[in-house]
């Protein structure tokens, strides 16, 4: 089998913390998917499948096809039931040698505000059923959200998404990402400040004010997303849980 050429320069065995891969299913089929083992091949343990949204390219580029041979629930049990248990998708072994298994760590996505909360409760159990590890949020803004999610802290830790905002023009733009909602109250203190710069650090402030919640009510984890850098999830950090 062989180990996907995308992974070949991720070496970590020099580092003292586990990355996380963030495999989408929507551009992949379902043989390449087996590819995931070169994950493990570069000492890479933890991954989050997530299916993805289908492409919305620009209307001067062709139009992009997803595939979506298969969605996070089913990559989720094929990962668990195979490379875990030392087969490939075929149902070979994976290698020749003593223990073939891969011992992944899996996570998969949750949208506390999806626009049909049913189907994504159902979703979460057919992710939990499917030997999900772990869940990780997508940015929730309106921790009140998270009440959605409450019930399944007690079958597998939540990991709560957490975005530090650039400024104004940024948060508009993520309003137009399905599952998240961004407040009114998150405008109106971004409002306050006429310079970009003033924004950027009302952002971290917010996104530091989050991380103390999520800390506080003893979720889990943070999952902190930046657009530009690593510099405003330092300064989160710093603020947040220094």
């Amino acid at each position: 089998m062989r180990a996907g050429a995308a992974t070949m320069p991720m070496r970590t065995s020099d580092a003292d913390f586990g990355p996380l891969t963030y495999p989408l299913t929507r551009p992949r089929h379902l043989t390449p998917v087996s590819s995931t083992i070169g994950y493990w091949a570069n000492k890479i343990r933890n991954v989050l499948f997530v299916t993805g949204y289908p492409p919305k390219m620009s209307p001067t580029y062709p139009r992009s096809t997803a595939v979506f041979d298969l969605a996070s629930v089913a990559l989720v049990r094929f990962a668990q039931a195979y490379l875990n248990a030392g087969l490939v998708f075929g149902g070979h072994p994976l290698g020749s040698h003593k223990d073939p298994r891969t011992r992944f760590t899996i996570g998969s996505g949750s949208e506390p505000e999806a626009l049909d909360g049913g189907r994504e409760l159902a979703r979460q159990e057919r992710k939990i059923d499917a030997g999900a590890d772990y869940i990780v949020t997508q940015p929730a803004f309106n921790l009140e959200a998270l009440k959605n999610v409450q019930e399944y802290r007690a079958k597998l830790p939540i990991v709560v998404g957490a975005m530090v905002l650039r400024d104004l023009q940024h948060a508009r733009r993520i309003t137009q990402v399905p599952g998240v909602t961004v407040p009114e109250a998150v405008f109106t203190r971004l409002h306050q400040y006429e310079s970009e710069a003033d924004q950027a650090q009302a952002g971290i402030e917010s996104a530091a004010e989050q991380a103390r919640w999520i800390r506080r009510e003893g979720w889990a984890g943070l999952y902190l997303m930046s657009p530009s850098s690593h510099q405003p999830v330092l300064e989160v950090l710093k603020q947040g849980l220094g």
